[in-house]
Formats: C-alpha cells, sequence, structure tokens
C-alpha cells in the first residue's frame, strides 16, 4: 500500500486530510511539525509526503529544502498546501525551492489523490531509470 506522510499542526485540518488520503486507498502516517516530518521521511519508507507550508518550528519551505539536501529524500515526491501562503509569489516560491506540487486548502480529495498518484508514479519511474 502506498504511504503518504501528511503533516500539519492544526488537528482538525490533519485529520480532514488523513481522511480524504485514506478515503483515496492510501497509508498514513501523521505529524505535527517540520521536525518530525524530516524525522519520518528519512526513517521511515514513505512514498510521497504532503506538507503544511505554515509549521510551528520549521516551515513548510524550509522542510523542502532539506529533504531536497538529503540523498535519501531527494526524489521523494511533496505536495505544499496552506490556507495561509496561497499568493503567486509564495506558490513560486515552493515549487522553486522543491516542492512538486502546491494546493491550496480546503484540500478536494479527488485532485489530491490524483496529484499524488501522478507524483509516485513519475518518481517511481525515475528511480528504476536510475538503477538502470
Amino acid at each position: 500500500m502506498t504511504k503518504i506522510l501528511n503533516i500539519d499542526d492544526v488537528a482538525a485540518q490533519r485529520y480532514a486530510t488523513s481522511r480524504l488520503l485514506r478515503e483515496a486507498g492510501f497509508e498514513v502516517v501523521e505529524g505535527e511539525d517540520g521536525a518530525t516530518a524530516l524525522e519520518i521521511a528519512s526513517g521511515r519508507k514513505i512514498d510521497a509526503v504532503v506538507l503544511d507550508v505554515d509549521l510551528p518550528d520549521i516551515d513548510g519551505f524550509e522542510v523542502v529544502s532539506r529533504l531536497r539536501k538529503t540523498e535519501k529524500t531527494r526524489f521523494l515526491p511533496v505536495v505544499l498546501v496552506s490556507a495561509v501562503f496561497n499568493k503567486e509569489d509564495e506558490v513560486r516560491q515552493g515549487l522553486r525551492g522543491g516542492a512538486d506540487a502546491y494546493m491550496s486548502l480546503p484540500l478536494d480529495g479527488k485532485q489530491l489523490a490524483r496529484v499524488l498518484n501522478e507524483l509516485i508514479d513519475r518518481s517511481t519511474k525515475s528511480d528504476s531509470n536510475a538503477t538502470d
């Protein structure tokens, strides 16, 4: 089963996103801050990350930057999400910083599942090409 790491410091939003992910058939691992995101992503087999931008310790932009600098997580698909940071320059910052997609809250479950499946499929193909 495909495993998604869902990071959001707001418990109600984390619950809502995890519910959408589970309804789409994903296994979900949860966390509430940037440090936890980095720890779980580097320590467990995760297929993708849904990452809130506005976190209490390390913002999502910095988390993505750190993920991209680590060998194990360099190509891990990351979808940044935010209810607050949705201006064009903020979206650009997230994508230029290494996020694979940027979505506004509240999330559309079908759209989120489609984006994740496409990113995971692309990542899997990239991994197999790298080992060929």
